[in-house]
């Protein structure tokens, strides 16, 4: 039995002086989780949205992104600041001003609408009633520029034909926002024209071009993944603390004092003067043995110690052990 005994203790001694203990906590890779920023669909030009169910509805001029410029559907009707086809080809002298400013520039057209315009505050009505009533608040307004006009088709070189634009953008008879000369603004009557309909015949409305931000309207399609997390590795430091600390005995420092005391007497005075004269010598003794007190410390070893050699160190020791207690118990009986 004490071999047994002996046996198992060395299994245990070796297989615990095999290698450090090394803890390891991987965390697992997940699978990309839903994030918190919308995807949100991506609007061709000409593509149709509404704000009100079917009612102030628009056509995409642009995708810019996180924001859609979109032309109205029909003309605005200032008086109920919603949209009306009714009012989108106005009659003679049925639409709306623009305004008798003098514009002074070197080149026409350029875009020059602006709260001197009579379509101002109308326009900035209809604004107001899409971001209180319809609780869009991302949103800006203004009139078509001559430049957008040509970016959707209408032909500069071809006397401002909008022949080949397509038919949402002329289907109503509106002003455009740019100058084609210091005293006329374009408007847009089948084709671009200044100096004509708008101008004489009074027949030209207010249709808005807005900057929305898709948050206020648009179709969620998807959201950004998360990115997934990094995989880590936390190893456990292994701590060792060794202290050694030896005694001497020493030898204190010697010192000594003599002290010499001489009266002296005078013939002319009864006056005794003592004069005191010190010898002090010291001699300092080199210890022999000198104190030592040495505190070795080897704190979080920074060395991480690989898995798979330490389980094979391990493995070969249990080995070794169960070997070891076997042939005791077979030929130590």
């Amino acid at each position: 039995k004490s071999y047994i005994m002996l046996g198992i203790s060395a299994l245990l001694i070796m297989i615990l002086l095999s290698g450090t203990l090394v803890s390891l906590n991987v965390m697992p890779k997940t699978n990309k989780l839903k994030g918190s920023t919308p995807i949100y669909k991506t609007y061709a030009q000409g593509d149709m949205f509404c704000l009100n169910g079917e009612e102030e509805c628009f056509y995409t001029i642009s995708d810019n992104g996180d924001t859609v410029t979109a032309l109205a559907q029909y003309n605005v009707d200032t008086n109920t600041n919603r949209q009306n086809q009714l009012i989108s080809k106005p009659t003679y002298n049925q639409g709306l001003e623009y305004n008798e400013t003098i514009y002074i520039y070197d080149n026409y057209p350029v875009f020059v609408f602006g709260e001197e315009s009579y379509l101002w505050q109308p326009l900035k009505n209809y604004e107001e009633y899409i971001k209180n009533d319809l609780n869009k608040l991302n949103i800006e307004s203004t009139l078509l520029s001559y430049d957008q006009a040509v970016s959707l088709g209408c032909e500069p070189t071809v006397g401002d034909s909008c022949q080949n634009a397509p038919v949402w953008l002329k289907s109503t008879y509106y002003w455009l926002g740019s100058a084609g000369s210091n005293n006329s603004i374009y408007g847009m009557h089948d084709s671009l024209e200044y100096h004509g309909y708008c101008h004489y015949s009074k027949v030209c409305g207010l249709r808005p071009v807005i900057t929305i931000a898709k948050s206020d309207f648009a179709k969620i399609i998807g959201y950004e993944p998360e990115p997934e997390p990094e995989t880590t590795t936390t190893t456990t430091k292994k701590e060792e603390t060794t202290t050694v600390a030896t005694t001497a005995a020493t030898n204190p420092a010697t010192t000594t004092t003599k002290k010499k005391v001489v009266r002296k007497a005078t013939t002319t005075t009864t006056t005794a003067e003592n004069k005191i004269e010190e010898t002090t010598t010291t001699t300092k003794v080199n210890n022999i043995n000198k104190v030592v007190n040495t505190t070795k410390a080897e704190v979080k070893k920074e060395k991480s110690v690989p898995v798979i050699p330490i389980a094979v160190g391990g493995g070969a020791a249990a080995i070794a052990g169960i070997g070891y207690a076997i042939y005791l118990l077979k030929f130590k009986k």
